[in-house]
This record gives structure tokens, sequence and C-alpha cells, in this order.
């Protein structure tokens, strides 16, 4: 049995999300009363703080669920300050057990067969989430495009958003798929976004997110026509919540808080005021 704490500065909403996950994975869970040897869960904007806490009470690992708002250097610090404790992120944007899912898909035929000639992703939110809606944009670019090395070449910039080309180098340090990504500013309190990430070969991938509608959506189109991914009827947290806990079990994580750092970095590049070439 695995102790689980969540922090009081996970949202209201989120928190009895948590509760019910843990409730229904009782045979691997039991509730902890601190953070002192427990899993403990953080989210919101203030997360990055509590994190900090509760390694210095002596948490056994930090789950980050849909963290906002910290920049590269505070995920540098958090990460010198886990040391060899797991710190596992599960992005509002790009939950974890649904990126693997995609993965498989690029892994397998139609989509292996050919590379893309362009990737373009587009991501809607509310003017105070743009940046993190942005990173989890760029963290989709790099799934569909394979490769974490991605840096921005060009951008424009306004007051509703901003659009970026990207470089993305192949593994072996060869030019790479060309990558677009943009982020449109929503209107004051027509609701959280919608992410669309799209995968240009004869062998297409459409990815969708929707926040409002709590929805996420894989299809593959070839000529033969238009396949989807079986979706995944279970509760999100508590889908999010069984993957960390499975890869705490076999003692990963490491990397998470890497990824965030490199996709938050290119997000504040491209939101940027100056244009670069």
């Amino acid at each position: 049995m695995i102790p689980v704490w969540a922090s009081p500065g996970v949202a209201r909403p989120v928190s009895v999300q948590m509760t019910a996950a843990m409730s229904s994975l009782a045979g691997r869970v039991v509730a902890a009363r601190a953070a002192a040897g427990a899993l403990t869960v953080v989210g919101g904007d203030g997360w990055c703080g509590d994190a900090h806490a509760a390694l210095d009470a002596g948490a056994r690992g930090i789950f980050a669920l849909h963290p906002r708002g910290v920049g590269a250097s505070d995920l540098e610090a958090l990460r010198s300050a886990a040391g060899t404790r797991p710190v596992f992120v599960e992005r509002h944007r790009s939950p974890r057990s649904f990126v693997a899912r995609v993965a498989e898909l690029l892994a397998a035929p139609p989509l292996s067969a050919t590379l893309p000639s362009l990737i373009d992703v587009a991501v809607s939110a509310p003017r105070n989430d743009l940046v993190d809606a942005l990173a989890d944009a760029v963290g989709w670019a790099a799934t569909l495009s394979g490769t974490a090395d991605l840096r921005p070449m060009r951008q424009t910039v306004t007051d509703h958003g901003a659009i970026g080309l990207l470089s993305a180098s192949s593994a072996d340090g060869a030019p790479g798929v060309a990558v677009t990504v943009s982020a449109t500013v929503l209107a004051a309190g027509v609701g959280t976004g919608v992410l669309r990430a799209t995968s240009l070969a004869p062998a297409r991938l459409e990815v969708e997110i929707d926040l409002d509608a709590g929805t996420r959506t894989a299809t593959v189109v070839d000529e033969l026509g238009a396949v989807a991914a079986a979706p995944s009827f279970e509760d999100p947290v508590r889908a999010a919540l069984r993957h960390a806990l499975d890869r705490l079990d076999a003692g990963q994580g490491a990397d998470d808080l890497d990824a965030l750092r490199r996709d938050r970095a290119c997000a504040d590049a491209l939101l940027a005021r100056a244009t670069s070439s």
C-alpha cells in the first residue's frame, strides 16, 4: 500500500476527484495525514512551493496534477531539491496515459510507414493560462515529431496570441520535419480551450483535447478512411493517479520536470515580443 497525501493547495474540484480516485484504488493506496513518507499530490498556481514544502517534510515523491505558472529556473530548482525522489507531472493538455496511447499509434502502421511533412499544433486558452497551454502544445509537437530537440526559429506575437516555427532535429542531427505551433487567447468567460495537433503525411494523425467537453480523441486518416482510437472511460484523475503509481512502483519519474522545463522555456521564447530568425 502506498500512502498518498493531497496538499491543501490542490483546487477543490480536483481534490474531490482525487479523493474518489483514491477510494477506487483502495487496494493500492491509503490516505496519509501528512506529506512525510507519502506520495504528495500538488497542483494549481502554488504547486511548486507546496512541492518544496512536501519534500522538506520527507515526502516519498511528488505528483503534480495540472501544475500552472512556474518558469524554467523554478523547475530546475525543484529538480535539484527532489534529488532521487520522483516528481510525476500530469499536464492539463497532455495527460500521460493519453500521450502513451498516441505514441503507440505513431509506432505502428500506417503512421510508422512514412515521415510527416508537417506537424501543426494549435491551442486556445484564457490569457492567464496561455504560457502553460503553449508549453503543452510544444510537448505535443515533440511527441509527434519524435524528438525533444525543438527550438524556436521564427515567431509572431500579438495581443491575441502567438504563432511560431520550430526546428526539429532528428536523433542523428539531420534536419527533421517542419513544426508550427500557435496559441490563441480566448475571449473572457468563453471556456478553457481546445488543443489540436495534426501530423500531415499519407496517413494523417489528428489529436484533439477539449477541456470544456472533457474529451480526448486520436484519429488516423488514410486512403482507407478514418479510424479513431478507442476512447477511455476511466476518470481522468483516477487514470493519472494510477499511472503515477505504476511509475512509482517501477522506479520511474526522473524525466517529467526536464520535459516540462524544456517545453516551458520554448513557450517563453515563442511569446517573447522580439521576432527572431
